[in-house]
């Protein structure tokens, strides 16, 4: 696909060099699929150190007739990126299921990251989403944390956070007795995995997101419910992972914390999601993700760990719950019960 498309954007008189040309494409999930896309690639250049280089895009569904046009949170991502109105390319992008490909200039990669960059790109994406960013007095401040401020409530954004200890002890007692509902500040990084953000949520209490959470938390209905929401969607796998069990048992523990479940056996839910034993026994999945108007629906599976559990107990741990998530908060339902 790469020297086709190359010799299509020659022809065309737009200029990449061959041997360092980065090609990296997306296909988004969500409601707004095109920009989930462009904030996955974001984090994919922007780990790579080719966040500021020059490239040409081409997206599945332009935001205009004739393609040369990028949609706007494109503009705010990628400023230094053209667009290519082809339709050849276009097909190329439809026949693959790809809703944006990046032609990227790779002689342009660093090995360190411009934070004040990035506080710039995550300042624009949450004006361009409502929120009220006051004017911060040293621009340079911008590479540390913002104050935002919606609808629903305020919140510290740290667009520079600080690094963390990366663990796996952490004191789950305690991270279950903190309110869900009291975090105030959110940080924004790429690459970030189960294990960071539950070390930065025990060490600060705050909740660590990505740009593709970022592009969808809109002032409107804005709250840490939501963030919570548009994380899980990204975290969503089908197999067994520790820290991301504790940490989808920290967002379900919040539903029982706000007495909003009703689930048949939710006592035996609660005993697990709570009980140190938990931990050596069983895990807790996403299975999968729907969302429906405002609301998001997590089918989630208790299973429980291979050699850690009798056969006669299988049955006590094996359950699925639907999770769900709006701006007000969570909820906990049996799997066939989804209405609103």
């Amino acid at each position: 696909m790469l020297p086709a498309l190359l010799n299509m954007i020659d022809y065309m008189g737009i200029s990449l060099p061959a041997e360092r040309t980065l090609m990296l494409r997306a296909r988004g999930t969500g409601p707004d699929p095109v920009a989930d896309a462009w904030a996955t690639l974001y984090g994919r250049c922007w780990q790579d150190g080719i966040y500021n280089a020059s490239g040409i895009a081409l997206e599945r569904m332009p935001a205009s007739l004739s393609g040369s046009v990028l949609p706007e949170c494109a503009r705010t991502l990628f400023p230094q990126v053209d667009a290519l109105g082809d339709s050849e390319g276009l097909l190329v992008l439809r026949q693959n299921r790809i809703d944006v490909l990046l032609l990227m200039d790779g002689t342009r990669q660093v090995d360190e990251p411009d934070w004040y960059a990035h506080g710039r790109v995550v300042e624009q994406v949450l004006l361009q989403n409502g929120w009220r960013v006051p004017d911060v007095s040293d621009p340079r401040g911008r590479q540390r944390s913002l104050f935002i401020e919606g609808d629903m409530g305020a919140f510290d954004c740290l667009t520079r956070p600080e690094a963390v200890r990366s663990s796996s002890g952490w004191d789950y007692e305690e991270l279950l007795n903190r309110p869900f509902s009291a975090i105030q500040s959110f940080a924004v990084e790429e690459g970030v995995t189960p294990t960071v953000i539950l070390d930065r949520l025990q060490a600060t209490n705050a909740l660590t997101i990505t740009m593709r959470e970022l592009v969808r938390f809109s002032a409107a209905n804005g709250s840490i419910w939501t963030l919570a929401a548009h994380m899980l969607r990204r975290l969503q796998v089908p197999y067994p992972s520790h820290p991301r069990s504790v940490l989808f048992a920290l967002i379900a523990n919040a539903a029982f914390r706000e007495g909003r479940v009703r689930h048949d056996r939710a006592e035996e839910l609660y005993t697990i999601i709570t009980n140190a034993v938990w931990w050596r026994r069983t895990n807790l999945i996403c299975k999968a993700v729907r969302i429906q108007d405002d609301l998001t629906i997590a089918v989630m599976q208790v299973v429980p760990n291979s050699g850690m559990v009798d056969a006669s107990e299988l049955i006590k741990y094996n359950m699925t719950f639907s999770l769900m998530m709006s701006d007000a908060g969570f909820r906990i339902e049996n799997v066939y019960n989804i209405s609103g």
